[in-house]
């Protein structure tokens, strides 16, 4: 998955499933202890192989390196589920990390 960056990332995704409500704006933040995250959603939850890349390109977040947050602002227009997943660049790169939702 790149989600049109430029970068692949390999590692293991964790995924984390939320109901977001329209018009609100969430700031949701992860923060790896020494190791570079990188935080990504999709508001279409019938993603395919063919267009995971497309999907994810607008909600993605990754200028942080290691240790330091990753935060990824989203306003939905229609209440809905998004997917959102936690990823590094590297099968490699993993590790302890905390994620926070606010709004």
């Amino acid at each position: 998955i790149g989600c049109a960056t430029g970068y692949d990332y390999d590692a293991q995704q964790l995924y984390y499933r939320a109901t977001l409500l329209a018009g609100k704006t969430y700031t949701v933040t992860v923060t790896p202890q020494g190791w570079d995250a990188v935080i990504y959603a999709f508001n279409d939850l019938s993603c395919t192989a063919a267009n995971i890349n497309t999907e994810c390109a607008a909600l993605v977040e990754d200028s942080g390196t290691d240790g330091q947050a990753e935060v990824l602002k989203v306003t939905p227009t229609v209440t809905k589920d998004y997917l959102f997943a936690v990823d590094a660049w590297s099968l490699t790169d993993f590790g302890a990390f905390s994620l926070s939702f606010a709004w």
